[in-house]
């Protein structure tokens, strides 16, 4: 938990690590809704490397990690709609998905999210404005 808030410090973004966090920031701050992330322990960031981190949540998205082992991971051990990417995580691979604010899952996929789908996905072409 201190690492957390360590990189809170010295980043721009925040990536939390409970689901109530992640939705009471993206209520607070307007956000689209939650992408999340489930790494296994052997994992480490897999690929979440922090300028993707920072260009995620520069398109109005909350950003929740869940690490096997963490207690948002046990919570989701129950809950049947995340059972792909379970098996992903004790397969030693990373998942990603996005939740709506409802806690509404909306896509579960395998590996790391890119910057182009999430764009794509978001309605946002981010284009340089205009002098």
């Amino acid at each position: 938990m201190k690492r957390d808030r360590l990189s809170r410090f010295f980043t721009s973004y925040s990536v939390f690590t409970t689901r109530e966090e992640a939705i009471s920031d993206a209520e607070t701050s307007g956000k689209k809704g939650i992408i999340f992330f489930i790494t296994p322990l052997g994992c480490g960031d897999c690929g979440l490397e922090t300028n993707v981190l920072q260009d995620l949540d520069g398109l109005g998205w909350t950003l929740l990690r869940v690490s096997e082992g963490s207690l948002e991971y046990e919570r989701i051990l129950s809950d049947d709609r995340f059972l792909e990417a379970l098996s992903l995580v004790r397969s030693g691979k990373p998942s990603w998905g996005i939740m709506n604010l409802g806690e509404e899952l909306l896509l579960l996929e395998p590996g790391v999210p890119e910057k182009a789908f999430i764009q794509k996905l978001s309605g946002s072409t981010k284009q340089s404005p205009e002098p």
